[in-house]
């Protein structure tokens, strides 16, 4: 019986010193904790990318909303209620597609004195892959402020503060026809809600950026005031004994060159 004994221990033995050299399992075993870490990673970017598109889609829709609620509010200053539901529907009608969130709490009141009107609130979206770290929604708006955005207006005064806005307007030939049109009164309206009258105290611009090399300015006046007066209307330059090349005043204009082409210094001849 002890025969039997030795034997089966020597044999569990050198079952034993096998299995631990034995490395035919290794890469399995790697593969296996490796693949817990890419699973994460993969779901990681699909919620993010999903977070990115949704939040894209919000900030425009409260833009959207913010503008349109504005545009009631210059039109009917004391319809207070009626502006906050403008910018309510507009707001309902651009994240229509978006993709399904949590917790929407996007809410527009007119502050200022009736000269702005703000938007104020969260949403979030579900992370089914972030979850499994304990992260189970992400932030679609800031929430380290009471105010997501705010549309100061010309209401009969300023909005409080100072106001810059640049417009990168498409006036290429794709554009032409309803098009343009429609992108010139598009233009002229979010002027009209922007700036006021009142530059006294808080001043408001609006740059008109081109989606094209030069412009052509629709009077004489707007060109003058442009480019300044009292350039030469063309140019001759001498190239050689075969002839010359003469340059014409153009009614287009480019952006300004030189040290002042950052600034507001009136134009002058040369600048």
């Amino acid at each position: 019986m002890m025969l039997v004994f030795k034997r089966l221990g020597c044999t569990i033995s050198n079952q034993l010193a096998r299995f631990r050299k034995d490395r035919s399992g290794n890469v399995a075993v790697l593969f296996a904790l490796t693949l817990v870490v890419l699973v994460l990673a993969i779901g990681a970017a699909v919620d993010t990318g999903r977070w990115l598109y949704a939040r894209d889609q919000t900030i425009a829709a409260v833009d959207a909303a913010l503008l349109a609620g504005g545009r009631a509010l210059q039109t009917d200053g004391k319809d207070t209620a009626g502006a906050i539901a403008v910018a309510k529907k507009f707001y309902d009608a651009n994240v229509t597609r978006r993709l399904p969130v949590i917790d929407d709490t996007v809410a527009f009141t007119v502050v200022d004195n009736g000269a702005a009107i703000s938007a104020s609130g969260s949403a979030y979206i579900n992370t089914p892959f972030l979850a499994l770290a304990n992260i189970e929604k992400l932030p679609l708006l800031s929430s380290s402020q009471s105010q997501i955005a705010k549309a100061d207006l010309a209401v009969g005064e300023n909005g409080g503060e100072n106001l810059e806005i640049s417009m990168m307007l498409d006036v290429t030939g794709s554009m032409a026809g309803q098009k343009l049109q429609d992108l010139k009164d598009a233009a002229k309206d979010l002027i009209n809600i922007v700036v006021w009258d009142d530059q006294s105290e808080f001043t408001s611009k609006v740059a008109l950026v081109p989606f094209s090399e030069d412009i052509r300015l629709p009077t004489a006046n707007a060109l003058d005031k442009a480019r300044g007066t009292g350039l030469p209307s063309q140019e001759t330059i001498w190239s050689g004994w075969w002839g010359s090349t003469t340059y014409y005043l153009s009614d287009c204009v480019v952006e300004r060159t030189g040290a002042r082409k950052y600034t507001d210094a009136a134009p002058a001849s040369g600048q």
